[in-house]
């Protein structure tokens, strides 16, 4: 994933706020499913193949899955919490 940041000039700040974002990942998924130790892992396994879609197909479904009144962190938290991973 380095690749994708290295020609900016902020790529470290982007690179700390990443590891930011995965440790607080993994602390959100060791409190809210305690009895699954391998969750995270499930998920970042799950990346690659959500980037292969690509937008022309995300769009459309996020669209539709947060229009009207609910908030994109409860989009989120609706898919963290999904038994999916």
């Amino acid at each position: 994933m380095l690749s994708d940041i290295q020609d900016l000039s902020c790529s470290d700040d982007i690179d700390s706020l990443r590891d930011e974002v995965y440790r607080l990942l993994d602390d959100y998924c060791r409190q809210t499913h305690p009895d699954d130790p391998d969750r995270l892992a499930k998920i970042m396994l799950r990346l690659p193949s959500l980037r292969s879609i690509g937008l022309k197909c995300t769009t459309p479904l996020f669209a539709s899955r947060l229009t009207g009144d609910t908030p994109v962190e409860t989009f989120i938290t609706e898919l963290l919490d999904s038994q999916h991973f």
